[in-house]
């Protein structure tokens, strides 16, 4: 397996990438499964090491070729969604505590909030975020999901490394959010994890 970056691991010839997380909540609703730290741990449920660019060079040594985020608008007062594109993934999360190891896929960790359940995706989408300019720097641009550390995306920000494939907006006056932590399925805050993508079938 080689290491790309801090907490960023490829195995090329079993198509697997492997990333180094923590538990940051248990308890709320969720408009994110993971981003970087110091952006969006009071709506994810992980907090990952490597920066959201690197989990995309990741994929990329995959052979995987990333479409574009999801994108909505209001249109005459029309709700108007587009679906992400790109190569669909799966993700697993996989940690160990006192009973032993465990693995399961991280929409596990998913709950639909009211009495109406969603499903749960199946699946994921390799979007790739995209390209900005740097705030700080206006004549460079820089990876959107670095500025933002959108890297695992439930919600449609529109720059998600990783998307769900079903577009929500993210904004509640427009459109009332669907998830929230499964808190009983969900080990402690501080919880090291690794995240597991590999492509779906």
């Amino acid at each position: 397996m080689m290491r790309l970056a801090d907490g960023l691991r490829v195995d090329r010839p079993s198509q697997r990438v492997e990333i180094d997380a923590a538990v940051c909540l248990r308890i709320g609703f969720l408009e994110q499964v993971a981003c970087s730290p110091g952006t969006r741990e009071h709506e994810a449920i992980l907090v990952v090491v490597p920066r959201p660019s690197d989990v995309h060079a990741a994929l990329l040594l995959l052979g995987l070729e990333p479409g574009h985020p999801g994108r909505w608008s209001v249109v005459d007062d029309r709700l108007m969604l587009e679906a992400p594109v790109g190569p669909r993934v799966s993700i697993a999360v996989r940690w160990t505590d006192d009973a032993g190891q465990h693995e399961c896929p991280v929409e596990d960790w998913l709950r639909p909030v009211g009495e109406m359940p969603s499903p749960r995706p199946s699946h994921w989408i390799f979007a790739g975020s995209g390209f900005v300019h740097d705030p700080t720097a206006p004549t460079r641009e820089r990876y959107a999901a670095d500025l933002s550390g959108s890297v695992i995306g439930i919600v449609t920000f529109g720059d998600e490394t990783l998307a769900c494939p079903e577009v929500m907006s993210d904004q509640e006056a427009i459109e009332p959010l669907e998830w929230e932590a499964f808190t009983e399925r969900i080990p402690p805050e501080g919880t090291p994890v690794t995240i597991v993508i590999t492509p779906a079938d």
